[in-house]
């Protein structure tokens, strides 16, 4: 090689370059546009650069081998082979196309099928929390397959190219040809209905995902018995509504991840064993009682039963220690809540928001590790429960729209950590709110806005919210003044024509004053220098100085408590 070469190093796997320490700039290659698919795919079918009919995908690699198998075919040819390329892939296609698959580690030739299979065009995270429940480690293997270019992720969402989605179905088509219960994953309504209608299922299923159907309801005549033989049955999905003519007397114990939208019995069966079970959705079920009292689920984290129109009482949870997450959100005929949540040690999120009949809840919480609790739209309760001093962990308690609630309980005070207290009504009486290194109050949004008494003592607030209240020049709360330690004050999304300033006469420490969306101001005041102003652009007739956006320097460090309403 000769002084002043250039060399090009490809490679399927990025991270082949970084573990390698090479120091040069790497260029992802791009997936060609409409002209140069057609260009390359008339190239080896036609050996020509004018198209005739044409198939495109976009990928260079497809491309090459369907225009190299249909050069020189009859147009009858071309039709047939497009049907069978939409069912199975050719098997010179599938080699070359399993030459990144067939290097990976077992795990992450299952996380790639799942994939494939279920979940392309599904949002990553919620990809992620499905395979994390089922014992895998997503955020690493999907990591490695977008660096082997085996999968994309764009807007949030995991795709993956047409050709390898069919790829990833054939190798598991091709476990049984003949016999899907005999297939490690499960994807058509044909070959689902035949298995647990017949209950030829096998321990080689490990995955069921059934999609949104276009008919609004599909009866099935599924054998009641048709998971018992599915002993590694890991994941369960149905996202369609079913009529189950026959019921349910059995579900896989070795199920980890159970997601039925529209579960159409009252319960799940009689004495059934889910050990393993770690995940559990059931929006808008016919539950009424999910199961009996003394039901034990060691793994299970997360239950979501929103929008079960029947459920009447938040299920007992004195059987699963380790549960989470509770989502229990418009489900309009409950109307109590079980007295084992009182004292669970490890859930952290609890959210009734839409509980519109919700009237009775435990007199006391002692919850020690609850983050969350979300009674939003709640309309009937009148009084929140008592909260226990070992209550150290909650952060963030929703009241928007309780229309009933009388009054807050002075033991509010207990919750040292919490940090965003939502819309509470005006007429509630409010008493002194603990106050911790963040703090959010959302006002309710009218006019003759009024802080709460207890916002004026806090001389230690820093960061002072009052975005989208609808405020005009006159309706500013003037207590504002006596928040001695503003440092930031938000006024975005009001409706001021000339912003009035003697309330800023005192808040000698401001330095942040954010208008943003204040589509009705039309000239701006004299400001101190130290007072940088943010979110008027040039739509505003400036009386001022409008001073950089160096601000956002004063969130930036790590040691400075920002103390927000």
């Amino acid at each position: 090689m000769v002084r002043g070469s250039r060399i090009i190093v490809t490679t399927r796997d990025k991270h082949f370059l970084i573990s390698h320490a090479v120091l040069f700039e790497m260029c992802e290659s791009k997936i060609l546009n409409k002209s140069e698919s057609l260009q390359l795919f008339c190239k080896k079918a036609f050996k020509e650069d004018a198209p005739k009919e044409g198939y495109a995908g976009g990928l260079p690699l497809a491309l090459e081998v369907l225009g190299s198998f249909l050069c020189g075919r009859r147009i009858s040819d071309w039709e047939d082979a497009l049907i069978k390329i939409k069912q199975v892939p050719y098997n010179d296609i599938l080699n070359k196309l399993r030459i990144s698959y067939d290097m990976l580690e077992d795990e992450h030739k299952t996380i790639f099928l799942d994939i494939g299979c279920f979940f392309k065009g599904w949002y990553k995270h919620k990809v992620i929390q499905i395979l994390e429940n089922c014992g895998l480690h997503p955020t690493v293997g999907i990591n490695v397959l977008i660096e082997k270019s085996l999968v994309t992720f764009a807007e949030g969402v995991i795709w993956m190219h047409d050709m390898l989605e069919e790829m990833s179905k054939t190798i598991v088509f091709q476990e049984s040809t003949n016999d899907p219960g005999r297939r490690s994953r499960l994807w058509s309504l044909e070959d689902i209905d035949q298995v647990l209608r017949k209950n030829k299922g096998t321990e080689i299923v490990q995955g069921i995902v059934l999609k949104p159907s276009p008919s609004p309801l599909y009866k099935v005549h599924w054998d009641p018995e048709a998971f018992s033989k599915m002993g590694n049955l890991r994941l369960l999905i149905i996202l369609c509504d079913l009529h189950l003519s026959l019921g349910l007397k059995y579900l896989s114990s070795s199920l980890k991840v159970l997601i039925w939208w529209g579960y159409p019995l009252n319960a799940l069966p009689l004495g059934v064993q889910l050990d393993e079970l770690v995940h559990l959705q059931m929006i808008n079920s016919k539950v009424k009682h999910l199961w009996s009292e003394n039901e034990y689920f060691g793994k299970l984290k997360v239950i979501d039963l929103s929008n079960s129109k029947d459920l009447r009482q938040t299920p007992n949870i004195s059987g699963i220690p380790n549960l989470e997450e509770l989502y229990l959100n418009d489900c309009p005929k409950l109307v109590e809540v079980h007295q084992s949540i009182r004292r669970h040690r490890k859930l952290m999120i609890l959210s009734l928001m839409g509980c519109v009949d919700l009237k009775n809840s435990p007199n006391k919480l002692e919850m020690f590790s609850l983050k969350m609790l979300l009674l939003s739209d709640c309309s009937r309760i009148e009084r929140l429960p008592d909260f226990g001093e070992n209550m150290t962990s909650i952060t963030d308690v929703n009241l928007m729209n309780c229309k009933n609630l009388l009054c807050l309980p002075n033991s509010i005070s207990n919750l040292k950590t919490l940090s965003t207290f939502q819309d509470v009504q005006k007429s509630v009486p409010c008493p002194m709110l603990p106050f911790g290194k963040k703090f959010r109050f959302f006002p309710a949004h009218t006019t003759g806005l009024t802080l709460p008494r207890f916002v004026s003592s806090l001389s230690s607030l820093t960061v002072l919210d009052l975005s989208h209240c609808n405020l005009t020049d006159d309706s500013i709360p003037s207590d504002i003044d006596c928040l001695s330690s503003l440092e930031s004050l938000i006024l975005s999304g009001n409706n001021f024509v000339c912003l009035p300033t003697h309330y800023l006469a005192n808040l000698s420490k401001l330095h942040y004053l954010e208008l943003k969306d204040c589509l009705q101001l039309q000239s701006l005041p004299v400001l101190p220098p130290h007072v940088h102003l943010y979110g008027t652009d040039s739509d505003v007739r400036e009386a001022g100085t409008l001073y950089p956006q160096k601000i956002w320097k004063l969130f930036e460090s790590s040691d400075k408590e920002i103390k927000r309403i």
